[in-house]
Order: structure tokens, then sequence, then C-alpha cells
């Protein structure tokens, strides 16, 4: 295995042994932090879903946050985003 990879995983839980809490962001706009969480923890690192953050959390509170509820073509059973936005 990679050095960098083993440096990875004893860094993730060194900081979770320290009680420091960790968030990690994730670029899969297609995936839940749920997925992202499984994927990372099927390499071996001990992360779980709510410790992931992904883009479409982030649309949400953006969202929100302006009062904003744009008309958008999604996948409905993907993501939760009926209270925010308009499903076309």
């Amino acid at each position: 295995m990679c050095v960098c990879v083993t440096a990875a995983f004893l860094n993730v839980d060194r900081l979770k042994a320290a009680g420091i809490p960790l968030r990690l962001c994730s670029n899969y706009s297609t995936e839940s932090p749920h997925i992202v969480a499984s994927t990372l923890t099927s390499l071996g690192f001990d992360i779980l879903p709510h410790e992931v953050f992904t883009p479409i959390p982030a649309v949400k509170q953006y969202l929100r946050q302006n009062m904003l509820r744009p008309y958008v073509i999604v996948d409905p059973g993907k993501y939760h985003l009926d209270s925010v936005i308009n499903i076309v």
C-alpha cells in the first residue's frame, strides 16, 4: 500500500482518538454522504456518513439561507431536495 494512503489512515485515526471533529469534503455531486462514507470505509478508513459533506447539502443550505426555490431536473429518488426546490 502507498505510504501516503497509510499516513492518511493513521491521521484520520489520530484525529478521532484526540476527539477532534472530522469533516471530509467531497466533490461527488451524484453520491450521497452514505455512499461516499461506504466507499471510504471499504478502502480502510474509519469514516461515518455524518462526517462527509457533499455538494448537494451545500446547495440545499445556500438555497434555504437565500430563500431561493429554483426549478431543477434531478432524480427525485437520489436526494431529498423537495423541501428546498421544485422538482421537475
